[in-house]
C-alpha cells in the first residue's frame, strides 16, 4: 500500500480489532489484574513455600489481555506483592530464606516467557488481519457483505467505486437498488425491492444463498453509472457464496467489471453481422456467376449440337459432337455448383452419375444394351481438380461407349473412384468390350480425346495407366493427389 494513502473503513475497522484495545486500557487492566492477585490471596495464610503460583494466572492473563508492556507491568507488580505481601519476613522487600528467591525468579521467568509468546502470537494475528484486510481492500473485484435482509453491511473500495464519483455509499442500502438486472434494462423501475424484482437474477440469486446456502457464478447484471451528465451502463459478473457465523448467515457477493468484453462482444457482433451479410451478398453472386456460365455453356452447347445436325461431313459431325459433350461436361460442374451450399466443391458422385446418365442417352440406342455400373465414393471436389476429372471423365466413358461395343454388341461399363491411400484418390473407368491395343495410353496417336487426357493428367500432377482388364476389354486408370478433396458427411 502507498504510504500515506488512508485505509477504507473496514480496513480501518480491522485493524484496530487486529491491534487489540487501546494503551490505557490496556494499563488500566494491568494494574487491576495485579490488585486482583493480590485480593485472590487474602484466604491464605502468609507466608507459603511457593508464593508465584497464585500469582501466575493474572500474570498470564494480562500478557494476553494487553500485550508485552502491559503484561510485564504485571509481572513486576505481582513479584514486588510476593516479596512484600507472600515471603517472609513479611511486610519487608528482604528475603529471610535465600531458598524463595527460586520461587520468586520463576514467577518473573514465566511472566517474562509469557509476554514473549502472546506478543509474538499478537503481531502475527495483526499481520495475518493486515494482509487480509489489504487484499480486501484493493482487490480489483467488489466484495459486498450482505444480511438475511440482503442489506450491505460491508464493502470494500472497488464496491464504492463501481457506482461512479460521488454516488452513495453502498452499505445499508438493499441490493436491488444498488444493481439492475439485465433483463430489465427495457424497465429499470422493474429492478427494486418490490415485487416487480422477482425477474432479478442477482436478487433471486442472492436470496437463494441466504434462504438455501447455495452459491451461485458468473451472474449478469449492470450499474448506472453518470459520466459528464450522461448516464451509462457499467455490466458486471456477479457471483454469491455463503459465509456462516455463529447464529447468522451472511451472504458475500463478489462483482467483475466486464463492461469491456460486453462491448468488445458488442462489437464482435456487429461485425460478424457485417460479415455474414457481406457473405450472404458474395454468396447470391457467386451462385449468379455460375448461374449464368451454366447458361452461356449450355447456350454454346445447343449451338454446336445444332450445328452437327447441319454437317453432312462424318469427321466435322462427330467433331463438333465431341466439343458439344466437352462444353457440357464443363457446364454441368457450373450447375452443382450453384445448386449446392459449397460454392467451391462439388459432390462427384452426383455429378459422374448424371454425365454418365446423358452419355449413355446420347451413345447407347437402348439402356439394355450396356449397363453402367458406377462404383463412386462421395467425395467433394475442389473446383480446380473438378473440372478437369469431368473432362477425363468424359473422354475416357464416350471411347468406352464408341468402340468397346461394335455392331449392338452388349456390355458393361464400369466408372469407380476411390480414395486408395491417404491423400490420393483414384478414378477408373473399365469395359468388357473388344479391348484395346496395350499402351495406348502412352503413345502419341491423333486421338484429340486422348491427347485431351493425356494433359489433364499432368494438370493433376497425376499418372494414367492402362490395365489390363479381366478376359476381355480395357481399363484406365487415373491417380492424383487429392490436394483440398475429402469425402462428404
Amino acid at each position: 500500500m502507498t504510504p500515506g494513502k488512508r485505509l477504507p473503513l473496514l480496513t480501518q475497522f480491522w485493524t484496530r480489532r487486529g491491534r487489540g484495545p487501546s494503551s490505557a486500557r490496556c494499563y488500566a487492566a494491568a494494574l487491576f489484574l495485579a490488585a486482583a492477585a493480590q485480593i485472590a490471596r487474602l484466604p491464605l495464610d502468609p507466608p507459603t513455600l511457593i508464593p508465584y503460583i497464585t500469582y501466575l494466572p493474572f500474570v498470564l492473563l494480562s500478557a494476553a489481555y494487553g500485550g508485552f508492556w502491559p503484561g510485564l507491568l504485571t509481572t513486576v507488580l505481582c513479584f514486588l506483592e510476593a516479596l512484600y505481601f507472600a515471603t517472609e519476613p513479611i511486610g519487608s522487600l528482604a528475603v529471610r530464606n535465600p531458598g524463595n528467591w527460586f520461587g520468586l525468579g520463576a514467577l518473573v521467568l514465566t511472566g517474562l516467557l509469557a509476554n514473549i509468546l502472546f506478543e509474538g502470537v499478537k503481531r502475527a494475528r495483526l499481520a495475518s488481519n493486515l494482509e487480509l484486510t489489504t487484499m480486501y481492500a484493493n482487490t480489483p473485484v467488489a466484495l459486498m457483505v450482505l444480511d438475511s435482509d440482503l442489506r450491505v453491511r460491508k464493502a470494500n473500495d472497488m464496491a464504492r467505486g463501481f457506482a461512479g464519483p460521488g454516488a452513495v455509499d453502498p452499505v445499508g442500502q438493499r441490493l436491488g437498488g444498488i444493481l439492475r438486472c439485465l433483463n430489465a434494462l427495457a424497465d429499470p423501475r422493474g429492478c427494486g425491492d418490490g415485487p416487480a424484482c422477482s425477474q432479478c437474477q442477482v436478487r433471486s440469486a442472492a436470496l437463494d444463498s441466504a434462504r438455501n446456502g447455495i452459491s451461485h457464478k458468473n451472474v449478469e447484471a449492470w450499474v448506472p453509472v453518470a459520466i459528464e451528465g450522461r448516464v451509462e451502463r457499467r455490466y458486471l459478473s456477479v457471483s454469491t457464496g455463503v459465509i456462516q457465523t455463529d447464529g447468522e448467515r451472511l451472504i458475500l457477493v463478489s462483482a467483475s467489471d466486464v463492461t469491456r468484453l460486453k462491448k468488445s462482444e458488442g462489437a464482435l457482433s456487429e461485425t460478424v453481422r457485417a460479415l455474414e451479410s457481406a457473405l450472404a451478398g458474395k454468396t447470391v453472386l457467386l451462385k449468379e456467376i455460375h448461374h449464368r456460365v451454366k447458361n452461356n455453356l449450355a447456350v454454346i452447347s445447343s449451338l454446336l449440337s445444332m450445328k452437327a445436325d447441319t454437317v453432312e461431313v462424318k469427321e466435322a459431325k462427330e467433331a463438333l459432337e465431341e466439343s458439344q459433350r466437352r462444353v457440357f461436361s464443363i457446364a454441368l460442374i457450373h450447375e452443382q455448383l450453384y445448386g449446392s451450399d459449397h460454392l467451391d466443391r462439388i459432390n462427384f458422385f452426383e455429378y459422374a452419375r448424371q454425365l454418365v446418365e446423358q452419355l449413355q442417352s446420347s451413345f447407347v440406342g437402348s439402356p439394355e444394351q450396356i449397363d453402367v455400373v458406377l462404383d463412386v465414393a462421395p467425395i467433394e471436389m475442389g473446383v480446380h481438380r473438378a473440372v478437369p476429372c469431368a473432362l477425363i471423365l468424359n473422354e475416357l466413358v464416350s471411347n468406352a461407349f464408341k468402340h468397346a461395343f461394335p455392331g449392338a454388341r452388349r456390355g458393361e461399363v464400369l466408372v469407380s473412384l476411390r480414395e486408395p491411400s491417404p491423400g490420393y484418390l483414384e478414378l477408373a473407368v473399365a469395359d468388357n468390350g473388344i479391348g484395346s491395343p496395350p499402351g495406348l495410353a502412352a503413345r502419341h496417336t491423333r486421338s484429340l480425346g486422348l491427347e485431351i487426357v493425356g494433359i489433364l493428367s499432368r494438370q493433376l500432377e497425376g499418372s494414367l495407366e492402362q490395365q489390363s482388364a479381366i478376359g476381355a476389354g480395357t481399363r484406365f486408370v487415373l491417380r492424383f493427389p487429392a490436394g483440398s478433396s475429402r469425402r462428404a458427411a
